[in-house]
């Protein structure tokens, strides 16, 4: 698992993304790995991207971009976002026959999603969306797993095509139903974390943050941050 600087030492409610495997050489292991914020700023890679890309069109509308997300995030070094696999095993891109290599840890697979909703942030998930499932036996063995660790904790649960940008369309339909969630989910990050972005207004029924260069966001329909509770009202400004 994967969160970026802080994330661990606040409470507010987490995003988790479910994909495939890492694309890396190394052991995988049960620990959370911590994103520094020079790695973040350089990460472009289709997964992250669209990650936050579809987070940010959710919550602030449908023009919206990944840097608008990962701009807040830097500024708090925290994310409500966090990153996960499906499978117990790392794979190089460059390797051919992933499927293969994939139903060789098939027993492994339910062993490591319990893991996953073990661990010490575990109890912060507030939606899961898992991406990139297909027919095979390991992937379905996996589903089954992540959608039962979920309904046991009542952790709203969302599978979505791969995340990368010639699914944008498909992904953000596959989430539509989400959105509320996730703008209270980055409602409750925007109050607990805190920041330089000055405050919260509201317009005639839509929030913008405000930067001292001025606005940058795009309007967060309705959202309500006021001494850390959150609904979907509007509200004045973030204390």
């Amino acid at each position: 698992m994967y969160v970026l600087g802080d994330t661990e030492k606040h409470q507010f409610p987490l995003i988790l993304v479910v994909g495939r495997e890492p694309n890396y050489d190394d052991e995988l292991d049960d620990s959370i790995g911590i994103i520094n914020k020079e790695h973040f700023k350089s990460m472009s890679g289709g997964v992250w991207v669209t990650a936050y890309t579809q987070v940010a069109k959710q919550c602030f509308g449908p023009t919206a971009r990944a840097w608008q997300l990962k701009a807040l995030c830097l500024d708090k070094n925290a994310s409500p976002i966090a990153f996960t696999n499906a499978f117990p095993v790392a794979i190089p891109n460059a390797m051919a026959n992933k499927a293969v290599l994939r139903s060789k840890v098939i027993n492994r697979i339910p062993t490591h999603i319990s893991g996953i909703f073990d661990n010490p942030v575990a109890r912060r998930y507030a939606l899961v969306i898992q991406h990139g499932a297909d027919k095979t036996e390991a992937s379905s063995v996996a589903c089954a797993a992540i959608a039962r660790e979920c309904k046991k904790r009542d952790i709203p649960y969302f599978s979505t095509p791969f995340f990368y940008n010639g699914n944008s369309v498909h992904i953000q339909s596959c989430l539509r139903e989400a959105a509320p969630i996730m703008q209270s989910i980055l409602a409750d990050f925007v109050a607990a974390a805190p920041n330089q972005l000055g405050y919260l207004g509201v317009f005639q029924g839509s929030c913008r943050l405000f930067h001292s260069r001025g606005s940058f966001f795009q309007p967060l329909r309705t959202l309500r941050i006021e001494g850390g509770r959150t609904d979907h009202t509007p509200v004045a400004r973030l204390a």
